[in-house]
């Protein structure tokens, strides 16, 4: 997917974080400009970058208040920014500077309790979408957060047109659900900040996500660290299987290693759209009124879980 003129490029920032704000929001800054030297059309954090995700569950962890809801609570809301902080807003002013999109990825500080977040700012510094992690993970620290509500998409302007663009957040990816409601919504480019191991079965999921919706996709974690030995492998595919006389092709279109890098994700939207055109997957005879089922709660049965206070 390389070879056409309207390519989308996605840089993506497999980069550390500190605990300090500060520290994060001046690599962040140069990460961004190495993006922009790199041709991407939009560069894209890890997941709460702004005080680095993994961090502030391993500070909850050590300081054994997993369980304690109100010094939990404590431990994220200091920790939280507002989406008017000058943290996130200098990633507006950064992305028209560079005249490249920027989807940066924070802890916000809300009226409730924090919501981990992310926004895009086009070129021009816009915002054009923001999103709230739904699929909050209730069995750990993000129990004590807000979650959000609703799956976005928003119109990206880009050098060789538009495109639409959704985004997902880590543990997001494991509902089939998410992707399926941003394929509703017409999302053609899904970006999906990560902070977790990602093991095979993992990216072979992500990778059926692509293929099932028929948008790309592409998954930014953060690099090894001393907590986790085991990060990395941020990947990126896009959704056609078959070549035009249905010999397989290769969906993957990146994988980096383990350690830091930034490095660039093109994805052929000319391609995607005749894809889309044509493929039986994606929105293509669906039969929504046989899912009605999908809206139940589980309220009793092997799937009930119950976070222990």
């Amino acid at each position: 997917m390389m070879n056409n003129k309207n390519n989308f490029n996605v840089a993506m920032l497999q980069i550390s974080a500190t605990k300090s704000l500060s520290e994060n929001l001046k690599k962040g800054i140069e990460a961004c400009k190495k993006a922009k030297e790199m041709g991407a059309d939009i560069a894209v954090f890890p997941e709460a970058y702004s005080n680095s995700y993994e961090y502030l569950i391993h500070d909850c962890i050590e300081k054994e208040i997993d369980n304690l809801a109100p010094e939990a609570i404590k431990e994220w809301e200091e920790k939280a920014v507002e989406e008017t902080s000058e943290f996130v807003q200098a990633f507006s002013n950064l992305a028209k500077e560079l005249e490249m999109a920027i989807a940066i990825t924070f802890l916000e500080k809300t009226e409730g309790k924090p919501k981990n977040s992310i926004v895009v700012f086009d070129r021009f510094g816009k915002k054009v979408l923001k999103y709230c992690k739904v699929h909050t993970c209730d069995y750990h620290t993000e129990y004590f957060m807000d979650s959000g509500d609703s799956f976005e998409v928003g119109t990206l302007d880009y050098e060789n047109g538009q495109v639409q663009l959704g985004a997902m957040i880590c543990y997001d990816r494991n509902f089939p659900e998410a992707a399926r409601i941003l394929m509703l919504k017409d999302a053609e480019i899904v970006i999906v900040p990560n902070a977790s191991k990602l093991k095979p079965i993992g990216i072979e999921q992500f990778k059926v996500r692509a293929f099932e919706n028929a948008m790309c996709m592409a998954m930014v974690n953060y690099p090894v660290n001393d907590i986790n030995k085991s990060n990395g492998l941020s990947c990126a595919f896009h959704p056609i299987s078959v070549d035009e006389n249905d010999n397989p092709i290769e969906m993957q279109v990146i994988m980096i290693g383990h350690e830091e890098e930034i490095a660039i994700a093109t994805f052929d939207i000319d391609k995607l759209r005749e894809n889309r055109k044509n493929t039986l997957r994606g929105g293509a005879f669906r039969k929504p009124k046989a899912y009605k089922d999908l809206l139940k709660e589980i309220t009793e049965g092997p799937f009930v879980r119950k976070f222990a206070k």
